[in-house]
């Protein structure tokens, strides 16, 4: 399962390389755990009222790095690497190898089995995307190793 993946207390990265055709009010590129009340995990997506974004949550707690939903219309129809970290004490996202947003967040990374890419567990839209790839760290990465991972890729982007 992917929870033996990524060890309770431990840091998490989460990294895509995504071309978004549309925004709608919720479009995952990754979710892992649940979306009912006392549920936890994290979400990377498009949300409406918070735009791109790397959320942590414990519902009703959220860290949630974001850039808004006006500074997320730049990015539509364009391939992106986007990247959100999680420490333990911090959120941070990261586009094109730039952190554009952090919050503190203090909370211990949870165990689950929900994990989906496109949409979220016990929902019916998906997401209007086109995915190169996604890859799950169980740590968070620096932002050198973030910077190295975009130039790896830049390129395809």
């Amino acid at each position: 399962s992917l929870s033996s993946l990524i060890p309770y207390g431990s840091g998490i990265t989460v990294e895509a390389l995504v071309k978004f055709n549309s925004f709608s009010p919720n479009d995952v590129i990754v979710s892992y755990g649940g979306n009912g009340s006392n549920d936890e995990g994290f979400l990377f997506q498009y949300e409406v009222s918070s735009g791109l974004c790397f959320m942590i949550y414990a519902n009703p707690d959220f860290g949630t790095a974001s850039i808004g939903t006006s500074s997320s219309q730049q990015y539509l129809n364009q391939y992106i690497h986007i990247l959100g970290t999680y420490n333990g004490s911090v959120v941070k996202l990261y586009i094109n190898g730039v952190e554009v947003a952090s919050t503190n967040f203090a909370y211990s990374y949870p165990q689950k089995d929900k994990f989906r890419i496109g949409n979220e567990f016990n929902r019916s839209y998906y997401s209007n995307m086109d995915l190169k790839f996604v890859k799950i760290y169980n740590t968070a990465l620096l932002p050198s190793q973030v910077l190295s991972n975009y130039n790896r890729v830049k390129n395809r982007i």
